[in-house]
């Protein structure tokens, strides 16, 4: 019998550099050892890395004819449609092995038998967005975009949704469903922005053409609520920070949950999960420096914000703070470093949950029959730096959805002096009264 190694030599990729030396090489082969019961011999794809070759599996077998066949410089018919998926299969091994930083036998195995996504379904897009997310350890918005994924589905009703299918009616009539349901409009927003994103990224990629966008002015806009007011007025906080001073149960847990959520409001208005991050690193004697948490991956330059260092925050760092205060250590022991990205998530959830309920009954015991929670805090700030006369205008920005680049604006035009004279006066909540409000 021949040698089971017959190379298609007209399988050639054109426009394909040469792989490097340090690289693997492909070909296609026909294993002619041991015939299937229908006669034929199975069509493998073999990649050679280092003088060792491995071969791969192509659910392709021809007899010896069949594959001579295929091999001619003109292949006809059906001979013509298995070089065609011949040429797929070896140009799928080659993007493959161009995509590795290293290459790795296990690593090309996985890859080249795992199911080939469709680019142009919606929801294979989501799927490999969610992993990407996972991957990068950015948990929340992984989280986000699977609840996004799961609603437009059940909309959907089925399994695949392409790009094309997604038009102004489809969203419209999504939009509808939802408020149906009774979801706010604010979750309408937040799911049909990651659509939007993946849609981007389609038409980015030569996936999808651009003129078929169902986004716009002029087609669907998706809504963007108002965002309500939650700050606290001044005698309500004016009873919070009484409590703050006198609490009746001094070591308690509702102690040390309302602690956290003042020290929010005094540092800038941060919210837990920048909380539960900082380290004594981002502390000096005057300031605490950190970057939020939730737009530091996407911002393009490190912006930094610097909150004033208060003797009221010192006070709760002293009560609550790690008792390890080394440079790395967290300030406060919400998370333990070498934690995964999920279970620090989980703590931050819980200690976010705690913050609430215990605010809220503080909130309760001081008469204030307003709702309040963590982004009362962030609100709240917000409001009495307008008060205090710092620009409204970047105020604003700071508090709408919290970018990082509106975030570190709003206390720009203001000297470090001016800083902290409106840091040590967010505790005057006698403010409002003198400036007639």
């Amino acid at each position: 019998m021949q040698t089971w190694y017959i190379c298609i030599t007209n399988l050639t990729i054109q426009n394909m550099k040469p792989p490097r030396k340090s690289q693997p090489t492909t070909r296609i082969t026909h294993d002619t050892r041991r015939s299937l019961k229908n006669g034929n011999y199975p069509v493998k794809l073999s990649v050679t890395y280092q003088r060792t070759t491995r071969h791969y599996g192509t659910n392709i077998a021809l007899s010896e004819e069949d594959y001579a066949m295929v091999n001619v410089d003109k292949a006809k018919k059906e001979y013509k449609k298995i070089k065609h998926d011949l040429v797929a299969i070896e140009e799928r091994a080659m993007e493959i092995i161009a995509g590795m930083m290293s290459f790795s036998w296990d690593e090309f195995m996985t890859q080249y038998y795992a199911k080939p996504v469709d680019k142009r379904d919606v929801f294979e897009s989501y799927k490999a967005r969610i992993a990407e997310l996972a991957e990068l350890g950015n948990i929340g918005t992984a989280s986000n975009y699977t609840c996004a994924m799961n609603s437009i589905r059940t909309f959907h009703k089925s399994e695949h949704l392409f790009f094309i299918n997604v038009s102004v009616q489809f969203l419209k009539h999504y939009e509808k469903w939802m408020v149906d349901k009774g979801k706010e409009l604010t979750t309408v927003s937040m799911y049909l922005r990651t659509l939007r994103t993946l849609y981007n990224q389609a038409i980015k990629d030569g996936i999808f053409p651009s003129e078929h966008y169902p986004f716009g002015a002029d087609k669907y806009v998706i809504p963007e609520p108002r965002n309500t007011k939650k700050a606290l007025p001044n005698p309500d906080m004016n009873r919070l920070y009484y409590y703050f001073n006198n609490p009746p149960e001094p070591g308690s847990s509702e102690q040390r949950y309302f602690d956290l959520w003042f020290f929010s409001y005094l540092c800038n208005g941060i919210n837990m999960k920048d909380i539960a991050l900082l380290r004594f690193s981002d502390i000096d004697s005057d300031t605490i420096t950190f970057r939020r948490a939730k737009t530091v991956r996407t911002a393009r330059r490190a912006i930094s914000i610097q909150a004033t260092l208060l003797d009221d925050m010192k006070e709760i760092i002293n009560r609550w703070g790690n008792k390890k205060n080394a440079p790395d250590s967290f300030v406060f022991t919400i998370i333990k470093s070498g934690q995964s990205a999920m279970t620090q998530r989980k703590k931050i959830q819980q200690a976010t949950k705690q913050v609430n309920k215990y605010v809220q009954r503080v909130a309760r015991n001081c008469g204030i029959d307003k709702h309040v929670t963590s982004y009362t805090a962030r609100h709240s700030f917000g409001t009495m730096m307008l008060r205090l006369g710092a620009d409204p205008e970047t105020i604003r920005e700071a508090y709408g959805h919290g970018k990082l680049s509106t975030t570190q604006a709003y206390l720009s035009s203001i000297d470090e002096a001016g800083k902290r004279i409106l840091a040590e006066q967010l505790t005057d909540f006698n403010i409002g009264k003198k400036r007639g409000d």
